[in-house]
């Protein structure tokens, strides 16, 4: 059973009302997970911001450390390590000036460890006279292989802070480079984390520094790792092969997620950053929920105007549709209801019309096929009558021209020239009058689709020679000179010699026809540099304008000449030589400037010439 188109477009307005409730669920989730994509990106962006700023804020306390230290280590290197009270008091001396600067370098105090690993004076509590022996700290050997650097080691307490430090040494040497001592610093973790945490752009980054053996130096304040953990060992060594890398797979620690690490040039040190996992639990609930309240909102009222589009529109449409298509099956005895909203009564009044002209059409169209059968017999009897016609025509004017031949060759005695003159031009006459019949059933055939071709290999000079003397006498009659432009030794052409010899004959009629006396009339033909053979009858009369040109080209038409009152012209020589021109696959162009003349040209392709 064939479904009704109407209950079908009324389903897929019920569809197309479900298809946007699922772009809605659609668009929500696409804008959560645009949200989240952002929303990370932001967090990822940030780690990498605040990785940079730490790594900077570090170097710029270690490095003026270091300044600080070697410049006091070349005082000791001017001075010698043998009177140990000018390097206590030395060391005195620039405590004084670093306490007021202390959170800003997180140390204040400075210890002296000489050449067999001893600390032997600290700015704090003097000259000590138990040396305490420091050689479990990697500053000592480090400093000797590199003076005059800063040099670190692993978190310890410090002495005399007792507090958790990262102690780190600057080797000094004398002038021959020969080892003194170490002057040494202990960085307070507390100072420290609490100089990051001031200098945080994000104080939603989390964040880890840790030495190049693993082992935690600096954290945020909810890590609570133990300074002597070596938590990240477990890590491989091409885990940070990289200067800086956003990791694959962000390490979790303590309900946080660090994603992205940096190396710092020049110390030992490596900064992590990443964020707290609830964070962004946190702030992408806060960025969808107003999102979706909105896209909520929207839906409903999408869904709202839809039903009101349906109640009074889609309805009453369906309703004038099915009385459209009752029309359209030629029913114009229904009733089309008034709807009285002004859109549907337009389109009311517009049925109204349309089973008044069905009704109309139906009466012309009636009218119309009685005309078309008129038209049919018409065209047939003309057919029959051109066809009688020339039959008729042929006869007589064969023997006309007959006639003429015996008397013009004076067969039956001699013919004074008057009469001479005036059998020329019943010759001619009869010529022109069998080529206008010839022309008539040439445009029946072209009518009917059929137009036989005879195909063979057409001497090209000789069908050229052979139109030029069959108008060689009207050119004489007219003062028209003949000039010939034919290479020698031209290829021959593939169609119907026949044919060619007619378009010929008709463009050098038509150019000493539209030509005024005294003029030429140029014929030529060459061949051209890509295997083309191009022939050509131009003249020096009175020319076409463009528009001229289309009249010639179409059937019967005729084009006025300035020079007389019309040029005698049945009107179908052209558009026969187009037409017999373009069956053999050739070109046919017509060229012509006002007042200059006209110049027809053929193109035959290569593949008819051999």
């Amino acid at each position: 059973m064939k479904r009704s188109p109407f209950l079908s477009l009324s389903r897929d307005y019920l569809i197309f009302a479900l298809a946007v409730g699922v772009l809605l669920v659609i668009t929500g989730i696409t804008t959560g997970v645009v949200i989240q994509y952002a929303n990370k990106n932001q967090l990822y962006q940030q780690s990498i911001i605040e990785s940079k700023n730490i790594h900077q804020n570090l170097a710029n306390i270690f490095t003026s450390t270091n300044l600080i230290m070697s410049n006091m280590g070349h005082q000791i290197q001017k001075h010698g390590t043998i009177d140990s009270s000018f390097i206590y008091e030395l060391f005195q001396q620039n405590s004084r000036d670093i306490i007021s600067a202390k959170a800003a370098f997180s140390w204040s105090l400075f210890d002296w460890v000489d050449t067999q690993n001893r600390q032997i004076i600290n700015s704090k509590t003097g000259i000590t006279s138990h040396p305490k022996d420091m050689s479990m700290r990697e500053y000592t050997t480090k400093s000797r292989a590199l003076p005059w650097t800063l040099q670190f080691s692993k978190p310890a307490i410090g002495h005399p802070s007792k507090q958790w430090v990262i102690p780190a040494g600057t080797g000094i040497t004398d002038y021959a480079g020969n080892y003194l001592g170490v002057i040494v610093v202990g960085f307070n973790i507390v100072d420290l984390v609490n100089s990051i945490t001031r200098n945080l752009i994000y104080p939603n980054i989390r964040y880890i520094v840790i030495d190049n053996q693993g082992r935690v130096v600096l954290q945020s304040s909810d890590n609570a790792f133990s300074p002597t953990t070596n938590f990240f060992n477990f890590l491989s060594p091409t885990y940070f092969a990289k200067p800086m890398k956003i990791l694959n797979k962000p390490l979790t620690i303590a309900g946080n997620s660090y994603l992205y690490y940096e190396k710092m040039e020049n110390y030992p040190f490596i900064v992590l950053t990443g964020f707290k996992e609830s964070y962004l639990l946190e702030t992408y609930t806060a960025l969808l929920l107003p999102r979706l309240l909105e896209l909520l909102i929207c839906g409903l009222f999408i869904l709202i105007l839809l039903f009101l589009f349906y109640r009074k529109i889609v309805s009453p449409i369906l309703i004038l549709a099915q009385r459209a298509d009752a029309l359209s099956r030629g029913k114009t005895d229904i009733d089309i209801p008034l709807i009285k909203t002004q859109e549907m009564w337009s389109l009311t009044k517009a049925l109204i019309r349309v089973r008044w002209y069905i009704k109309t059409e139906r009466a012309l169209r009636s009218q119309l096929e009685l005309t078309n059968q008129k038209l049919k017999q018409i065209s047939l009897d003309k057919s029959n009558l051109v066809s009688l016609t020339s039959h008729e025509l042929r006869g007589p004017l064969t023997v006309v021209d007959a006639n003429a031949q015996i008397i013009k060759q004076q067969i039956y005695g001699p013919v004074p020239p008057k009469y001479l003159e005036c059998v020329d031009d019943i010759h001619e006459a009869s010529q022109e009058l069998t080529q206008f019949v010839d022309d008539l059933l040439d445009e029946m055939k072209a009518e009917a689709g059929f137009y036989p071709i005879e195909i063979g290999r057409v001497n090209i000079h000789a069908i050229i020679h052979r139109a030029i003397k069959l108008n060689i006498g009207r050119a004489h009659r007219s003062h028209i000179t003949f000039h010939e432009e034919l290479e020698d030794n031209l290829p021959r052409i593939v169609g119907d010699a026949k044919r060619i010899r007619q378009v010929l004959n008709n463009l050098i009629s038509n150019a000493i026809k539209y030509s005024p006396e005294f003029s030429t009339v140029t014929i030529g033909c060459r061949y051209l540099k890509n295997g083309e053979i191009e022939m050509s009858v131009s003249d020096q009369g009175f020319g076409m304008t463009p528009e001229d040109i289309e009249i010639a080209i179409s059937p019967y038409g005729t084009i006025q000449n300035p020079n007389s009152s019309k040029v005698e012209s049945t009107g179908l020589g052209l558009p026969l030589s187009k037409m017999i021109i373009e069956q053999h696959g050739a070109e046919f162009f017509i060229e012509s400037t006002k007042w200059k003349g006209t110049t027809v040209r053929i193109i035959f392709p290569k593949d008819k010439v051999f």
